[in-house]
């Protein structure tokens, strides 16, 4: 599989995140691209680690359990999989490799692990690469806002660079 730089770069930084944690870690995606990427990277760098999907195409074994047994677990959920209609208060770590669109499902999805009731403290990430598109969608949901192509006229200037609004 190839890997750009950029997702070089995130899987990089997943290796540095979940040396932080003794729990398992939850870890957010779109595209199956994403998904091909991360599964390659663990096998070759993080064979001791448990990989568990929730998505619409993995059965059996390797589908999502309850709670983990082993605390090197990585549960890699795909947004329109796994947004809504589960809770994950055993992880203390999400971290989102890629934006999606859609404010809801992000809202959602940053809710699995976080509950009311509970002491331990929750990190999240967001991965993104700088002045690109998905630095624009992760700016929007940080606002609340689903990214559609009406906010990209926001977020362009008349040479076509990319800027934040103020």
């Amino acid at each position: 599989i190839y890997i750009n730089d950029h997702s070089q770069q995130k899987l990089d930084k997943i290796s540095e995140i979940i040396k932080t944690t003794d729990k398992p870690v939850i870890i957010f995606y779109l595209h199956n691209v994403a998904l091909y990427d991360i599964l390659d990277y663990f096998e070759k760098v993080h064979p001791d680690y448990t990989i568990e999907q929730m998505n619409g195409h993995v059965t059996g074994k390797k589908r999502v359990t309850k709670k983990p047994s082993n605390p090197k677990t990585i549960r890699l959920v795909q947004y329109q999989a796994g947004a809504e209609g589960w809770n994950a208060q055993w992880s203390d770590t999400t971290i989102f490799y890629e934006p999606i669109y859609s404010y809801e499902k992000f809202h959602q999805s940053d809710g699995r692990n976080v509950r009311a009731y509970m002491d331990n403290k929750i990190t999240h990430y967001t991965l993104g690469i700088n002045k690109t598109l998905e630095e624009l969608v992760w700016y929007a949901l940080e606002n609340k806002q689903s990214f559609s192509d009406n906010l990209i006229e926001n977020f362009y200037d008349d040479d076509f660079a990319i800027h934040r609004p103020k």
